[in-house]
């Protein structure tokens, strides 16, 4: 995907939250369950755009390319997470590894739990995705089977 392509999908994702926000706003009356649903909805929304953007960063790493501006975000530490549902484990990156599952678990029909986190930047998270990618069923998603395993267990939380 092209930078337009994510610049469109995180002003998509914008001017939902603000649609959604005013709704919120407009509506006295709103059910406490209907706000804490579009406020957990809003979150989502955050998310998938700094996603979208580090998305675009990391392809733009990983076909060398460098920003004009000096700023390189795939060069941010935070933390390299490995959250499974017992099957499949997602192997992603966050500056707040908490926040990331409790935000995984809201959309999860199965109860996630944090298993290993590694300090890194995204670079070393797309690194971790090439190693896997035999295991790869989509996106971060892997199945979580004996090489990943072996490989969390020397870096547990």
């Amino acid at each position: 995907m092209d930078m337009e392509k994510y610049q469109s999908r995180a002003k998509l994702s914008q001017e939902r939250a603000r649609l959604m926000i005013a709704e919120l706003k407009l509506s006295g009356t709103v059910q406490e369950n209907r706000r804490r649903k579009l406020m957990a909805e809003i979150d989502d929304i955050k998310i998938n755009v700094r996603e979208a953007y580090e998305a675009h960063a990391a392809h733009c790493m990983n076909q060398e390319h460098e920003s004009e501006t000096g700023y390189h975000p795939t060069a941010t530490r935070g933390h390299i997470y490995f959250i499974s549902d017992g099957k499949l484990v997602k192997i992603g990156f966050s500056k707040n590894v908490n926040k990331r599952l409790a935000t995984l678990q809201i959309g999860s029909p199965k109860i996630l739990t944090l298993v290993a986190t590694i300090e890194g930047t995204q670079r070393d998270e797309l690194q971790l995705h090439k190693k896997f990618e035999r295991l790869r069923i989509h996106g971060e998603w892997f199945k979580y089977t004996s090489p990943i395993k072996k490989f969390v267990g020397s870096h547990r939380v």
